[in-house]
């Protein structure tokens, strides 16, 4: 008798452990999609120049707003982790993308290939490949160091999550830079009083909306958006300011109505911009930026309600190099090309402007452009990423999209929302439609590809799409 009681103790025992236990383990390790934010500052330590239009002459004077990396850890239930950046740069070209990868990848364990980084697109920025300029080289590094931080910091932040998204149009705030009057003539910013009858590019006021719910007590949500023109209210020759433009307030207006995390991310900024009433894209004065800013943050705000709950599933990547021709447009001109990025160089872009009717340049960056054409081989390879989470996806470019292209992506997506994001993983500049090109404006002077680019890489992104959903 004594010997089945003492057996009966253990079995207790024994249960009573495992139960513990299980419990334990429910508690630590709950299945489910997982996400984690972070960000840090990446302000430089000495006055080095803006990029964004040129850095010549625009060594910053001031600050007007805090420039920050931004980071989304997301793992899914077979613990597939990929990290988010989306940074207040001009854009993400491989000279820090690709070492931030690397240096994100040693510390996190998370592989390269599992890292996005992109840009907000503002062109008041410090420059970071301009390492002959004393400081730069410092700045890149500093930049690096930071995204390392917030990606430890975003990955340890991780809590599960539930996924909840939708799209709606901000009316009235994208526009065009390029109209089409009824002689033919292409007009920039038109606001003459004449009907324009085409655009080279429709506008896409498309905002895309992505919501992180964290049900854990202490947990913000998680909030990224893609909206696409460029940040340019600040962001010209005489301007000498700090800034991260119009997606600071955004940023800073839906967190302060919803207490969530946000990461803004720039979707088809190629051939758009903020106001279609001030002719070439003058300079805007602190209060109108930040004015445009909470209104897009308002348009974010007040759809969230409309969100849908969107499957969560297993966190899925594919990455594709898309080899594009060269565009060896006006490569015959090199020679007075040379001549006027040689004087831009030495004097800056005002000095320049009698040699650019001189010899029929229409800016000094197509002549910049002609320059660097002729150093191309006869291919340009182009990195294209695709993620998938259940049935959200988003794709990742490398140049500056026009909004028809990718409205064409958005309309043909086999998932039920594909954000599109650009300026990632490098930077390509300009990827104009062919209806661009033959309307002859400024972003096909400065083109590095072929007409008909930016339609076979929609087609391939819209493949690799269909073919994760098979």
């Amino acid at each position: 008798m004594k010997k089945i009681i003492s057996a009966l103790l253990v079995l207790c025992v024994m249960l009573g452990l495992w139960a513990c236990g299980d419990e334990q383990s429910a508690g630590d390790g709950e299945k489910g999609l997982k996400v984690g934010f972070a960000k840090e500052t990446i302000m430089p330590e000495k006055v080095i120049p803006l990029a964004g239009v040129g850095i010549v002459d625009r060594n910053y004077e001031g600050v007007l707003d805090t420039l920050y990396t931004t980071c989304i850890a997301i793992t899914d239930e077979n613990g597939n982790t990929v990290l988010l950046y989306t940074n207040d740069l001009v854009n993400s070209a491989v000279e820090y993308s690709e070492p931030a990868k690397e240096q994100i990848s040693r510390a996190t364990g998370i592989a390269k290939e599992n890292i996005m980084v992109a840009a907000t697109h503002t062109h008041s920025a410090p420059t970071y490949t301009a390492t002959h300029i004393d400081g730069v080289t410092e700045y890149k590094q500093l930049i690096l160091d930071a995204m390392t931080s917030a990606g430890k910091k975003a990955i340890a932040d991780q809590s599960l999550a539930e996924i909840s998204a939708g799209a709606t149009n901000a009316v009235g705030l994208a526009f065009s830079r390029h109209y089409v009057m009824l002689d033919g003539r292409i007009e920039k910013n038109f606001n003459k009083g004449d009907v324009p009858v085409d655009h080279p590019d429709e506008p896409n006021d498309t905002v895309q909306i992505v919501r992180f719910t964290r049900p854990e007590e202490n947990k913000k949500d998680v909030i990224m958006m893609t909206f696409g023109i460029h940040p340019t209210f600040n962001g010209q020759h005489s301007d000498k300011n700090i800034s991260a433009d119009f997606p600071a307030p955004t940023r800073q207006y839906i967190e302060n109505e919803t207490g969530a995390l946000v990461a803004y991310f720039t979707s088809s900024a190629g051939n758009q911009i903020g106001d279609s009433a001030i002719p070439g894209e003058s300079k805007f004065s602190r209060s109108q930026y930040i004015a445009f800013g909470q209104a897009l943050g308002k348009v974010v705000v007040d759809y969230l309600p409309n969100l849908k709950p969107l499957a969560s599933g297993s966190v899925n990547l594919q990455n594709k190099v898309f080899a594009a021709t060269a565009y060896k447009d006006k490569v015959d001109m090199l020679p007075d090309a040379k001549k006027v990025n040689d004087a831009y160089n030495k004097n800056g872009e005002a000095a320049v402007q009698g040699m650019l009717k001189e010899y029929g340049f229409d800016s000094v960056w197509e002549a910049i452009a002609i320059v660097d054409r002729a150093k191309m081989g006869k291919t340009v390879n182009i990195s294209l990423n695709a993620l998938t989470i259940g049935e959200l996806s988003m794709v990742f470019t490398p140049f500056e999209m026009f909004g028809d292209t990718a409205k064409d992506i958005m309309g043909r997506t086999p998932y039920d929302m594909t954000m599109v994001v650009t300026c990632a993983n490098g930077s390509h500049g300009y990827f104009p439609t062919k209806k661009a090109y033959d309307y002859q404006v400024y972003e096909g002077f400065v083109a590095k590809v072929v007409p008909g680019t930016a339609e076979e890489i929609a087609d391939t992104l819209v493949n690799m799409l269909k073919d994760m959903k098979g």
